[in-house]
Parts: C-alpha cells; structure tokens; sequence
C-alpha cells in the first residue's frame, strides 16, 4: 500500500481544517502519532491514535491514519471500517478518498475504488497523487488511453512525480512502444524502494547505459525484481558480452545454479554475498532493453537460452520411467510475500485457487506439481483430505531445492500451465511449451489482444476477459489440453 503512504505524506503537507479543535495534549499526542508514522514506527503510533480515540471517538485524523497504517500491513478489512468512519467527518478531504479508494482497489472492488478516486480529483484537482491513483485504478479496469490520460495529467502538476513516469512506461511497454516505455521505465529508480535495490552495494563505478565501450572491461549485472524478472533478462547478458566485456552476473540464490552456464557468462554470484572481484562498470538486468536499444522487432527472443544439468535430467528420466501419458506440470500460485503487504492484492489477482484447476481432470495426461512456497504448496493436500475431485497431481516438489532441480524436472514435461510467475519464465527460456494463466489487469511484458509472447516463442497466454473470471480462462486450457492428448495419445512410450 505505498500509495496509501503517500497520500498521507500529501495530506501532511496539506494538513486539513479539523471540525473540532482538539484539546493541546491531544493535538500534541497526535503530532506524534504522525512522527512516529514517518519513522516506520507504527506500532506506537498505532497505540497513540487509539488513545486519541478513545477522548474523541470519532476524530478523523486518528481514524485515517490507523486506516492507512492497517492497509499498509495489509489488514484491508481492518482498515476499511476506519477510513469510512473517518471519512463520515470529514468528506470534504480528498486524502480521505484515496485512501478508501486504495482500500477498496486492494479489496478487489475496483469501480468502488474508482468512485472515491474521482472524487478525491475532484475535491482537489491540484493534487498529482489523485491523478495518478485514478490512472491506475483505471488500468486494472482495462481503460489504458485514459489512465495514460491520467499520469499526464499528474505529470503536468508535478512533472517528477516519477509514479506517474513508472505508470506511463507500463501502458507504453503494454501497448508495444518499447523505446518509449524502457525510457520511462528507469524513473523506477525515483521511487525509495528500487533506489535501496540500486545502491545496495555501494559500488563506485559507472552505470552502464550504452555509451561506454566495453572491450577489455568487467561489468556487474545486477538482478533487482522478482526471479521471473531475472529470468526473462538474463538474456541479456550474452549480447553484452558480444560487446567485449567480461560479464559477471548476479542473481537471486536459487537461480545462480540454473544460470552459471549463462552464455557470455564468466561467474555468477549471489545476491545475499558480496563479491571481490573488481568491476568497471555496471547496470541492472531490466535496464539493458534501454541500454541495447530493444523494439518489439529486436527483443532476443532465441531458445533455449537456460539449459538443464545433464545429470539432473538423467537421474529425473530414471525416477519418472517411460510413459504414453502427457505429463504435464502445473503452477497455480506465484511468491507469497509476507514482508510486501503491498504486493498482496497483486499476488491475489494473478493467482488462482487450486480448486479451480479441477475441471483439468481427463484421461491421458498426468500432472506434476511444479508449486513451491505457502500457503500455495498447502493446498493440494487440504484439498486431497477433503475429497479432491479434480486431477491426480503427483507431487514431487520436496525435491525440488533450487530452479535447476526444477528445469531438470521440466525437461521431461510436454507442458507447463502456469499462473504469471518464474516458473512460467523458466519454462519460456527453456523452449518448452508454457501456457499462462492471466489476470486481466495484465503485467506489462503480456502486451494487449495476443495470446503469443514475443519474449517467449513457446509460450501461449489464456487471458481473462473481465477480472478475476477463471472459469472461463480453465474452460479454454481444458479445450486446448483435450485437443493436444487427441493428438498425442498414439505417441510411443518416451
């Protein structure tokens, strides 16, 4: 909920006109409570409002910024009480309303979202995080040209509002205008959390951008998002090398076994350590479409570019054994992230309850789990307890310790159904056949009315058609999966 955040950094600017004064100690008490709250310290701040409280029930300062600190941690449910009290006295400020609409959005209610969004512009149209927040509301709800609209409109207030710079660069990259959207993909880098990515080591060289030239010089690519993100841009990093440089790679601790046999790559190292080899230069994976100049006609889009341990594939075709069934591998549930609450009402859109899966029960097909991490991994035994109807899934993900076990595990699969998470990517960048189950609200490397990826040539998606519709997105993968036993099943036993 870091929008929330800052809507109440814009209020604290902007502080309101209170309906009732409150008595010195009071005020005092609650000056503090917002201290407290710039400092990360919500627990006592926390405590500090309800004290207000319980002297003025119904004051709208206390109540708000429970509300926002609750959404912030991810308790929407908690939070939502609060805020529409708070805003019962006051209605006249429009933090107060992008707060509920940031409640609500994360409540999955998004026209409701919408609603308190459009008041908050309109109660104060001066304000860039209104603009914005509407922008992205309208994004979840498929209205891309005027969201667009939207981030303009912030950018015309406060023109390094670089949310809304992050925020034009989705619907550019969304819509296929690569060059565009790379250029303001890099205010990323504005916004406190990537800077803390970017300046984690320190490191006294130049970021590489595509000016330098690299013949005879050591450079560090840095992951900086999520494993997939890793994943899909590693690619990179033989072009780089093509330009004469020495590539040292640094990436996530699960994936440095599956990536150390990069192409170009001359060492690969984890993020949780510190390295002592010296570099010249450096730049992070998902800055490099900009640095090589990258268009939708140019992405690297080769495959294979990630390649199984031969040993691993070997002692996974011993433990399978031969068989004439499809196997296929499914994923229904990307990183749970307890210490992101504000990433929860993402994770929830993109994943799919187990249970939904069922109907992808018929004859001819095996599934492997490929699903690592809780509460997801949980799942499928509750579900077998309690009378599991749909398809037998095998699961041997307790053996499954790093992504190179993984891809050894995949090298034996047809297929991989998977939601829009790493697993996806790794099957993708293996070439193996991937078809992605999406969230409406589309990550930005989906792009718009295709169900093919230029990233991935092996890899299909299965959108859904209004927002958080499955039933129609299993209905088309059972179809599909129907049609490929069909026509696989007089195949030899492999």
């Amino acid at each position: 909920m870091r929008h929330i955040a800052q809507a109440l950094r814009v209020k604290t600017l902007n502080p309101m006109s209170r309906q009732q004064p409150l008595p010195p100690h009071l005020d005092a008490l609650l000056d503090k409570a917002f201290a407290l709250y710039g400092n990360g310290e919500c627990p006592a701040a926390a405590q500090i409002c309800l004290q207000v409280l319980q002297s003025v029930p119904d004051n709208s300062e206390a109540l708000h910024l429970l509300a926002i600190m609750a959404a912030q941690a991810g308790h929407t449910d908690v939070a939502l009480p609060w805020a529409l009290k708070a805003i019962e006295g006051n209605p006249d400020d429009a933090t107060f309303h992008l707060t509920l609409g940031n409640i609500y959005r994360d409540l999955g209610q998004s026209e409701k979202a919408l609603t308190y969004y459009q008041r908050g512009v309109a109660i104060e149209p001066s304000l860039a995080e209104a603009h914005h927040n509407l922008g992205n509301c309208l994004m979840l709800l498929g209205h891309r040209p005027q969201a667009l609209d939207c981030f303009n409109r912030a950018l015309t207030i406060n023109p390094e509002f670089a949310r809304s710079h992050f925020g034009i660069s989705e619907c550019r990259l969304l819509s296929g205008d690569l060059q565009q959207g790379w250029a303001e993909f890099e205010w990323r880098w504005r916004h406190p959390a990537w800077r803390l990515v970017k300046n984690k080591r320190n490191l006294p060289v130049p970021d590489w951008m595509g000016q330098q030239p690299l013949a005879g010089k050591t450079i560090l690519l840095q992951a900086e998002q999520g494993m997939g993100d890793t994943i899909q841009f590693c690619r990179y990093a033989p072009l780089v090398a093509e330009l004469g440089a020495r590539v040292i790679l640094e990436v996530q601790l699960p994936l440095v076994r599956v990536l150390s046999s990069t192409a170009g790559v001359s060492l690969v190292v984890p993020d949780t350590e510190t390295t002592s080899v010296q570099v010249d230069f450096y730049s992070a994976l998902m800055s490099l479409p900009l640095a090589l100049g990258t268009t939708l006609e140019t992405i690297p889009n080769q495959v294979p570019y990630i390649r199984s341990e031969p040993q691993k594939v070997e002692q996974w075709r011993d433990r399978l054994g031969p068989t004439s069934q499809l196997r296929v591998g499914l994923v229904w549930s990307g990183g749970h992230r307890p210490n992101q609450p504000e990433l929860k009402s993402v994770n929830e859109r993109r994943n799919i309850p187990l249970h939904k899966l069922a109907p992808l029960r018929m004859d001819g097909v095996t599934f492997y789990s490929l699903q690592k991490g809780q509460p997801a991994e949980a799942e499928l035994p509750a579900l077998i307890q309690a009378g599991w109807g749909g398809p037998t899934i095998i699961d041997l993900t307790a053996d499954l310790h790093d992504f190179s076990d993984t891809a050894a595990l995949i090298e034996h699969l047809d297929l991989v159904i998977s939601v829009d998470t790493s697993t996806a990517h790794l099957a993708g960048a293996m070439g193996k056949p991937v078809w992605v189950l999406n969230r409406f609200d589309t990550c930005w490397r989906w792009m718009l009315e295709r169900d093919d990826s230029p990233w991935y040539p092996t890899l299909k998606l299965y959108r859904q058609t209004t927002p958080g519709d499955w039933n129609s997105v299993v209905e088309r993968v059972r179809d599909d999966l129907a049609e490929l036993v069909h026509a696989t099943r007089q195949r030899p036993a492999s």
